[in-house]
């Protein structure tokens, strides 16, 4: 029972970064002057489901195209929907659509309301999550080490909305996992064994056996970017025990 409601929240978290990715998306394409804001429903169905598939989650049943529609329509008030024939049309009303973007992009206070409340998201996330280094660097060990919402908020940062993308950059990888690493519940210098992701304890080791110089780990280690000199010899020995 508590499987199942781990699975049903993970998925209900992945349906929630497509549909906000597929948001993200929608108000990029409006803001690009050499678009027109005119969206197929069944477009943009697709690319929420084939998001969905992407990020992990089951899409055995095909996705409710009428909800997909009322939940789009909701986050866009300017947003009005028409039948053409069987396809659905999606289209901003041009008279208020710029009033509305000058009141958002004013409205600082509710923006970083929003930024506050994406970074308690994540940090829950963060918190909830387990990435103690085993030893091995198996494949989609980088992306099972950093909750979901993490690696799309960077990539959202550094590459902007992108819902057609498959997969993350290793730029987006690397630095999840660096944040996953210094997170902390408290102002601290001390890093927690079960936040420890792949780059970090890799980067550690590497270091250690290319120049054998612990300050040159301790200086990576200060900066973030390792585990520290006491651990590497811990994994090393591990390792070398595991041979």
């Amino acid at each position: 029972m508590k499987n199942d409601n781990v699975e049903s929240k993970k998925e209900r978290q992945i349906h929630g970064i497509a549909f906000s990715e597929l948001v993200s998306y929608i108000n990029e394409t409006r803001s690009c002057d050499e678009t027109i804001s005119v969206y197929k429903l069944s477009d943009l169905c697709k690319l929420y489901t084939e998001r969905i598939t992407c990020l992990g989650a089951d899409v055995s049943s095909r996705v409710n195209s009428s909800r997909l529609k009322d939940r789009i329509v909701s986050n866009f008030p300017d947003l009005d929907a028409y039948k053409q024939g069987r396809e659905n049309i999606l289209a901003f009303k041009d008279d208020i659509g710029p009033a509305l973007k000058r009141v958002c992009l004013e409205d600082f206070d509710n923006e970083f309301v929003n930024i506050s409340k994406a970074a308690t998201f994540v940090r829950k996330d963060i918190f909830a999550s387990n990435s103690e280094f085993k030893g091995t660097f198996p494949k989609g060990c980088q992306e099972a080490s950093v909750p979901q919402s993490l690696l799309s908020l960077i990539s959202m940062i550094q590459f902007g909305p992108n819902i057609q993308d498959r997969s993350y950059s290793q730029s987006t990888l690397t630095i999840a996992q660096l944040l996953m690493y210094s997170c902390t519940k408290k102002q601290s210098n001390r890093h927690m064994k079960d936040h420890e992701p792949p780059v970090c304890a890799y980067l550690g080791v590497m270091i250690h056996c290319k120049t054998r110089k612990r300050d040159l780990v301790d200086t990576f280690f200060k900066l973030g970017l390792s585990v520290s000199y006491d651990r590497v010899l811990e994994i090393s020995t591990s390792m070398a025990n595991d041979a």
